[in-house]
């Protein structure tokens, strides 16, 4: 009578015991923003979405203006008028990326470079 393999062979245990794989360090926690950015934050990006559903405007134009809106009634509650004039120069240091706090989301902020290609080649 022939012999039927095994189905499940057996496994030899090895005399050396297998290491254990270093453990990961653990990744840095996000890094928290200070409560009046966070606020900040919050209240643009509720603004965008209100402003994108209801009106119809795209979200850099929308976020441009509550970057308006906001250092207007700031600039208020300090007791300043604002002219037109101020909201447009507010407005093309947003679109420059000329703003300093955080918070904001304006684009970022170009650089001096030279789009041309350098003529020596390297």
């Amino acid at each position: 009578m022939p012999q039927i393999p095994d189905p499940k062979p057996m496994k030899k245990k090895s005399a050396v015991k297998k290491l254990a794989a270093p453990k990961k360090a653990a990744a840095p926690a996000a890094k928290m923003m200070k409560p009046a950015v966070a606020k900040r934050v919050s209240d643009r990006k509720a603004f965008v979405g209100e402003k994108m559903a209801s009106k119809g405007i795209d979200a850099k134009t929308a976020r441009r203006r509550f970057f308006v809106q906001t250092r207007v009634k700031e600039m208020q509650a300090k007791g300043k008028t604002v002219t037109p004039e101020m909201r447009k120069n507010m407005q093309k240091r947003f679109d420059s990326g000329n703003v300093k706090r955080k918070g904001f989301a304006a684009p970022k902020k170009k650089t001096g470079g030279s789009s041309k290609p350098n003529p020596r080649g390297y």
